[in-house]
This record gives structure tokens, C-alpha cells and sequence, in this order.
């Protein structure tokens, strides 16, 4: 199954690309806690609000750092654009309590939600699997399913796939919920998130951090 081979290292582009976001310098430097100010919240909003969007270079430009996340564009291909769309739809979050004192800047603590891409990636395979077969079995053209090699043709293993996507996207068993703790940093006269690996998972669905 080439197909899903492919679909999988499409998916890990992702991951690549969040992993060198924690290259990112993170201060350690303990700094002094600042009157809490709308600011802070406003910031946290902000930055959640563009990711719930879909909008990966306006929260970009929240981190401390300005990193290009490399999320703003969809996929290329057509089935992991089905789980990626549908990872950004189910984002929602709520800010829980006040901002803290903690990790050298201010915390807020985040109730995010949003499907589980890597567990749904998962079970696309595994139900394209399942799918294959049976949609070998209803085909009344089998010059639709194999080729001349008698291999499957591609456009064949598309639709199975794109059907085990849509199948796994309408799954709410997929839609996970968790609280993250938000770093804020006070850093050149504003404030900025600084991105960890908890953060990085839940904005990439699980497929980062």
C-alpha cells in the first residue's frame, strides 16, 4: 500500500516542520512579574484564535521568535488535506482562570480541543485496508481497478483512500480534549507565547511535540 506510505510521510512534512520550531531560543532567565495586564490574555487570544483559524502565520507571528511555522499552506495532497482541514475545524479552546506566575514569564491555562490527526491517520489506514477489498469486490470494471501490470491504478486507491478519510473525519471518537498550560514571555516591550512541546502537539493535532 504505497498509497498510504505516502500518505503518512506527507503528514510527517508536519512534524519536521513543528520539531524546529523548538530550536527556537527559550529564555530561562527568570524575569520580574509584571502587573497582570489585558495584554497578556489579549495575546493568548489572539494566538489561539489565528491556530483555530487555520491562520498558521498570524500565530506565527505571536511566538516569541516569529517562527514560520510552515502550517499556513494545506497539504498537496488530497487525502492528508482531508485530515488537516478537518483537524483545523475541530479546534476550539477556553481560557481557564487567571494568568499565573510561572516559568519565568506569566501561564494561562488552556482547555484546547480539536480530532487526534495522528490517531486519525492511523485509522485511515487501517480502514483503507479494510475498504480495499470490498471495493475490489463491488467494482464491475476491473479495468477500472488494476492496470496493465495488474496493479492498482491510482485513481483507484485515491478513492479509497479519500473515503477512509472522510469515514475517519466524521468520527467523533477522534475528538480529544486537554489543558495545556500557555507560557507568555515579556520580551522587548510586548508579550509573546513561548512554544513547548505540549503546546506543539495540540496545535498539530498529536503529530508534533
Amino acid at each position: 500500500m504505497n498509497k498510504l506510505s505516502n500518505l503518512f510521510l506527507i503528514l510527517g512534512v508536519a512534524v519536521l516542520v513543528l520539531t524546529l520550531v523548538m530550536s527556537v531560543a527559550f529564555l530561562n532567565t527568570p524575569v520580574a512579574v509584571l502587573a497582570v495586564s489585558p495584554e497578556v490574555s489579549e495575546t493568548a487570544t489572539a494566538f489561539l484564535d489565528a491556530v483555530c483559524a487555520g491562520d498558521y502565520a498570524a500565530a506565527g507571528q505571536r511566538l516569541y521568535g516569529t517562527p514560520d511555522l510552515g502550517l499556513d499552506q494545506a497539504p498537496a495532497d488530497d487525502v492528508a488535506a482531508i485530515l488537516w482541514d478537518a483537524f483545523v475545524e475541530s479546534t476550539d479552546y477556553t481560557l481557564e482562570g487567571e494568568p499565573y506566575a510561572a516559568n519565568g514569564g506569566l501561564c494561562q491555562n488552556v482547555v484546547f480541543t480539536g480530532m487526534d490527526l495522528f490517531a486519525a491517520a492511523d485509522a485511515l489506514g487501517q480502514g483503507a485496508q479494510q475498504l480495499l477489498p470490498q471495493y475490489v469486490e463491488q467494482a464491475t470494471d476491473l479495468e477500472a481497478v488494476y492496470d496493465e501490470q495488474n496493479q492498482y491504478r491510482q485513481e483507484f486507491v485515491r478513492k479509497v483512500l479519500q473515503d477512509a478519510a472522510d469515514t475517519v473525519t466524521r468520527d467523533p471518537a477522534y475528538q480529544t480534549s486537554q489543558t495545556i498550560q500557555l507560557t507568555l514571555l515579556h520580551r522587548d516591550g510586548q508579550w509573546w507565547v513561548s512554544p513547548d512541546a505540549a503546546l506543539l502537539r495540540a496545535i498539530s493535532g498529536g503529530i508534533s511535540g
